[in-house]
C-alpha cells in the first residue's frame, strides 16, 4: 500500500514508453482503494465466501458485502453455479435434511 504510488507511477511510465498513452492517462488517477475494491470481486467471481475474502483483503465483512452487493456482476454462469452447489449441498446432506425433518 505504501509504495503504490511509486508502483504506479512505474507502471504510468512503461505505457508511455510502450506507446500507450492512454493507458498512462487511465492508471494516473487510480488509488489502492480501487485495486483491493477490484480484489473483491475478483475473489468472489472465484466462489470464495465472503469471511475468505475479507481474511484475504483486510476488509470488515460489512464491507464485503457492501462492495459485492454494488460492484459484483450478476452473470448466468453465476447462477448456473449457485443452482448446481446448492444440488450438490442438498445432495450430501443428511438423509433426514434432504427429506425436510431438520
Amino acid at each position: 500500500m505504501h509504495r503504490f504510488a511509486e508502483i504506479r507511477a512505474a507502471a504510468a511510465d512503461l505505457a508511455r514508453k510502450d506507446g500507450g498513452e492512454v493507458l498512462a492517462k487511465e492508471l494516473q488517477p487510480l488509488w489502492f482503494g480501487d485495486t483491493r475494491r477490484s480484489c473483491v470481486v475478483f475473489l468472489g467471481e472465484l466462489g470464495l465466501d465472503d469471511a475468505a475474502i475479507a481474511a484475504i483483503t483486510g476488509h470488515q465483512l460489512t464491507t464485503i458485502k457492501k462492495i459485492l452487493e454494488t460492484y459484483m456482476p450478476r452473470t448466468e454462469g453465476m447462477a448456473a453455479r449457485a443452482v448446481v452447489a446448492r444440488i450438490d449441498s442438498a445432495r450430501n446432506a443428511p438423509a433426514e435434511r434432504r427429506a425436510g425433518n431438520d
